[in-house]
C-alpha cells in the first residue's frame, strides 16, 4: 500500500491534468480538480470542500459549476487564500453565492489555528452513522 502520509503530490496526476487541458481542453472537454475535501469518517461522507488559492487567483467557470453542485448537495465550500503554506498562514472564506461572494471565516496565523478551525467545521457538521460523537481532535503537539 502506498505511503500517503509522506506524499506531497502526484507527478502522474499533475501531468495527466496538464495533458487533458492541452489536448482536450477546448470545446466541451471541461473539468475541474478538487483541492481538499474534509471527510467525516464516522458518518462516511464529505462535509466540506476547500479550494486552495493564492492571493491573486480567481475562480474559473468550471470551478463555480462544481461549487454550485457541492452547495446544492449540502457541502460547505470554502476558499483558503494561502499567504505562507509552510507556516499555515491563510485566510479562510466560505462561499455564499455562485457569483463568488464570500464571507470571512477565519484568519489562521499557523497550522494550530487551522486545526481549530477545521475541528469547528467537523463538530458543526457531524453526521452520526455509528455510536456517539467521536472525541474532539487532540491538541497539537506541544499544546497544553
Amino acid at each position: 500500500m502506498p505511503d500517503f502520509w509522506g506524499a506531497e503530490g502526484s507527478r502522474l496526476r499533475d501531468r495527466w491534468r496538464y495533458l487533458h487541458k492541452k489536448r482536450l481542453g477546448h470545446g466541451k472537454w471541461y473539468g475541474a480538480d478538487g483541492d481538499f475535501f474534509i471527510i467525516d469518517f464516522e458518518g462516511a461522507t464529505p462535509i466540506a470542500y476547500i479550494d486552495i488559492k493564492g492571493l491573486e487567483d480567481d475562480f474559473t467557470e468550471t470551478e463555480l459549476i462544481l461549487y454550485g453542485w457541492f452547495m446544492s448537495h449540502g457541502l460547505g465550500v470554502y476558499v483558503s487564500r494561502v499567504i505562507d503554506v509552510e507556516t499555515g498562514t491563510q485566510t479562510l472564506y466560505r462561499l455564499r453565492t455562485l457569483e463568488g461572494e464570500t464571507i470571512l471565516e477565519s484568519l489562521c496565523n499557523d497550522w494550530d489555528d487551522y486545526r481549530r478551525w477545521e475541528a469547528g467545521i467537523r463538530s458543526a457538521t457531524y453526521r452520526p452513522r455509528w455510536g456517539t460523537h467521536p472525541e474532539a481532535m487532540p491538541p497539537a503537539a506541544g499544546a497544553s
